[in-house]
């Protein structure tokens, strides 16, 4: 997952809005997101190459999504547990968010770099990287997260938000499946930005190029699946995820409906 955005607490019919694109290499085999068979209770999507997942939420209303923290220069190569895993037992685990948190610290270099969205879609989300010490709350408002820190305003994070603010001040839930399309228009986005607004994260100047864009399309690399998430105030949820090819042509949508107690 490279980019997620959302908004928490500032919309009259949605508590939560959140959308993300999961970024990944194309030959990596992944299900799309779907009820998991062990834990029925868990909604998302799942890497099976390591098992783990990079976003999901529960019936319980846990949501969990990561998305890798790009560095080069300090890339290890070689990681001991995949990063997916992380999503994966915060939304099987019975423990708060604070505490999986604390647990998760002390584990984190047994990973290369991530950073970690997880909470209650009603009570609060929470964001660590373990690159770094401080832990985000999320407060309300718009928020964005890529492959560096929280909030970092990388060029493709700042569209993003001012896009899904734009969105959000016209949508009611009333009219929900076109807010839905309008959604996903904005995580189809593929304009790049100039190249001295590109950062410097020590893959070189084609490839910032290429990961600039809120979808990124190439026949190696590139944007797998987007996903939808609708949070309305008397507990109905709304997940939904549309897969694309390397030819960024759409394969399909995929959606769970369903009340969080």
């Amino acid at each position: 997952m490279c980019i997620i955005l959302g908004l928490w607490q500032s919309h009259p019919d949605y508590p939560l809005i959140l959308i993300a694109n999961r970024d990944e290499f194309h030959e990596r085999p992944t299900r799309p997101a779907s009820w998991w068979g062990n834990e029925s209770k868990v909604f998302g999507g799942t890497d099976l190459r390591a098992g783990g997942s990079w976003l999901g939420i529960n019936k319980g209303g846990k949501l969990a999504a990561v998305t890798s923290f790009r560095d080069a220069r300090s890339f290890k190569g070689t990681e001991h547990r995949s990063r997916g895993l992380v999503v994966r037992d915060f939304l099987i685990s019975e423990c708060t968010t604070e505490v999986y948190f604390q647990e998760l610290a002390e584990q984190g270099e047994h990973y290369d770099g991530f950073n970690l969205l997880a909470g209650d879609v009603r009570e609060g989300l929470l964001c660590w990287s373990n690159r770094d010490t401080v832990l985000n709350r999320i407060e309300p408002g718009c928020f964005g997260l890529s492959n560096r820190f929280f909030e970092t305003p990388w060029p493709k994070v700042v569209k993003a938000k001012n896009l899904l603010s734009a969105a959000a001040a016209q949508a009611r839930a009333s009219a929900e499946e076109p807010f839905v399309e309008a959604l996903f228009k904005i995580l189809k986005d593929s304009d790049q930005p100039l190249d001295a607004e590109l950062p410097d994260t020590g893959v070189g100047p084609e490839a910032e190029r290429l990961l600039s864009s809120i979808f990124i399309q190439s026949q190696e690399y590139g944007t797998r699946c987007s996903t939808v998430i609708l949070h309305r105030p008397d507990g109905q949820l709304l997940f939904c995820e549309r897969s694309y090819s390397s030819d960024a042509v759409e394969q399909s949508t995929v959606q769970a409906r369903f009340r969080l107690p």
